[in-house]
């Protein structure tokens, strides 16, 4: 997954020491997803840290908003759900 954040805008220097084991990883990451600089390859891991941040902040609201409905309220969410899935398997 190249990245072409280069052509982005204006990007910063920034230097920073790593490990070996670290630097081989970043290497090997970069070598895996076809990156054209090391840079690419670590803006690509963040991004990528990211997505799964994000990810696990929406599942955490969700898990939140259902763990505080009543059985009632679930039961209906159920029933709206299984609706749902009725008509899509219909439109399928």
């Amino acid at each position: 997954m190249p990245t072409s954040s280069h052509k982005r805008g204006k990007r910063l220097r920034i230097t920073f020491s790593l490990t070996p084991a670290a630097a081989g990883a970043l290497r090997s990451y970069g070598q895996r997803i076809k990156s054209s600089s090391l840079s690419a390859a670590l803006e690509s891991l963040i991004q990528e840290w990211r997505l799964m941040r994000e990810k696990r902040e929406l599942h955490a609201r969700v898990k939140t908003h259902y763990d505080s409905l009543s059985a009632e309220e679930m039961k209906e969410a159920g029933d709206w759900g299984q609706l749902s899935e009725s008509q899509m398997d219909a439109e399928g």
